[in-house]
């Protein structure tokens, strides 16, 4: 159970990460919240598929931010 609180506590991180990096366009705290969500992941598949399914999502979700944040700079440069 500890684990899966843990994992829990990273995807909540990550989350809050990923708000954080939307709001003030930073691609370094989103990248740290790319890195909780995989810990979270790894922890929570086999675990508890469900909470791995929303993790997942998230993570995809943040990827495709990732994606078009460095569009965006690399189109401001």
């Amino acid at each position: 159970n500890a684990s899966l609180d843990w994992a829990m506590t990273q995807n909540n991180r990550a989350l809050t990460l990923e708000s954080e990096a939307a709001r003030s366009n930073d691609a370094n705290l989103l990248n740290e919240a790319l890195r909780r969500y995989v810990a979270a992941l790894d922890t929570f598949t086999g675990a508890n598929n469900e909470l791995a399914i929303q993790v997942r999502e998230n993570l995809s979700i943040a990827e495709n931010r990732a994606v078009e944040m460095q569009l965006l700079m690399s189109n401001s440069n």
